[in-house]
């Protein structure tokens, strides 16, 4: 979906040919202008390569779903450290749920009470949650 001109989410329609890691970290170089947020922080697979793509200044991480799925996997404490290391103003929360079918380990309050339980700052917690993209978005 095009939020504005100079910023694109994904998965696109409009780029249906990106699949790869490889794609995703050539996209910073051809498009260093576009701000450019990666659903679910890459997924689990690729949680790792992605956090070094997100290094990008134009690159940002939502968290829809992955949140739960990436603390299983790694810990609560290991992945505020990774957000720490990245900056906590490169994530974006996302939810990714539909109501009613969404399971409650995958629901809205599970992943806001996951990252509320981050061993980040009241202040980064709060620009994952929404200042982040209240500022990417420009929402007065």
């Amino acid at each position: 979906m095009w939020v504005d001109e100079s910023t694109l989410y994904f998965k696109s329609p409009h780029t249906p040919w990106i699949n790869t890691i490889e794609d995703y970290a050539l996209l910073p170089y051809i498009a260093p202008e576009t701000k450019l947020v990666y659903a679910h922080m890459g997924g689990l697979l690729n949680f790792r390569e992605v956090l070094g793509i997100a290094a990008h200044r134009n690159v940002y991480l939502d968290t829809s779903y992955s949140i739960v799925t990436i603390s299983r996997e790694i810990g609560l404490d290991r992945l505020s450290q990774y957000i720490k290391l990245l900056g906590a103003d490169k994530f974006l929360f996302g939810s990714d749920t539909i109501p009613g079918l969404t399971p409650r380990e995958l629901s809205v309050k599970t992943q806001i009470d996951l990252v509320k339980s981050l061993t980040l700052g009241e202040e980064e917690k709060e620009k994952i949650l929404y200042r982040n993209a209240e500022s990417l978005l420009k929402i007065p």
